[in-house]
């Protein structure tokens, strides 16, 4: 869902006070770098997605939102890699439960 123009000050201070609180909170790192590139601000949430990938370097939903944030700036080629390493991500996942059961 695109963030307004209008909330997305709000939307900042937010989150801002969220990292506050928890500097490693997925949740966050799934909004936080889309408020900034409602802002016109895309270094800043690439920055913002590199760093929950350092935390969370498995995360599924973290590599699909950068890549879908890249994919609306236009970047196909990144946008592509970071799909093409969130699929990789969820066959390890997958195939490590398989010999598990």
């Amino acid at each position: 869902m695109p963030l307004q123009s209008q909330y997305a000050e709000l939307a900042k201070g937010f989150c801002t006070k969220a990292y506050e609180m928890d500097r490693k909170d997925e949740e966050l790192f799934l909004v936080w770098p889309r408020v900034f590139a409602a802002m016109g601000e895309p270094g800043r949430a690439q920055t913002l997605f590199e760093r929950a990938l350092e935390s969370h370097p498995k995360s599924i939903r973290l590599l699909a939102a950068y890549a879908a944030v890249e994919a609306e700036m236009g970047d196909a080629d990144t946008a592509r890699a970071l799909y093409d390493r969130a699929v990789s991500v969820g066959l390890k996942e997958s195939q490590q439960q398989q010999v598990r059961s």
